[in-house]
């Protein structure tokens, strides 16, 4: 009979700090995801690294997104407005009421003053 593997609670912690998904962390350790789904119910070291690993991950993830931010990078700022503000790639989220998708666009010669309406 094969010996039982066990699980350690500080390796699925850094596994799914790197964004392993459960059944890549069973596969990881050579167990089956049954296997993992059953320990994690009996030692709750198992299902509190998960979780606790997965914050971890996305904590770390948004500190290197918000340096960049700090930064100007432009790509990280206008991520930053899809995913957490609401942004696209079209135009700002609506404020007011109006067409937001509408611009308008004046052609003038120097010196002569834009016609408005």
């Amino acid at each position: 009979m094969k010996p039982k593997k066990k699980i350690d609670a500080g390796q699925v912690e850094d596994l799914a700090r790197k964004g392993l998904s459960r059944r890549e962390i069973a596969a990881s350790l050579g167990v089956s995801e049954r296997k993992l789904y059953q320990d994690q119910k009996i030692n709750a070291e198992i299902a509190e690294g998960i979780e606790r690993g997965r914050a971890r991950g996305v904590e770390r993830v948004t500190a290197k997104l918000w340096e960049a931010i700090e930064d100007g990078n432009l790509k990280a700022i206008m991520f930053y407005l899809r995913c957490r503000a609401g942004w696209s790639e079209n135009a700002a989220p609506e404020e007011g009421g109006g067409d937001i998708n509408r611009i308008e666009i004046s052609i003038v010669r120097a010196g002569e003053r834009p016609q408005q309406g």
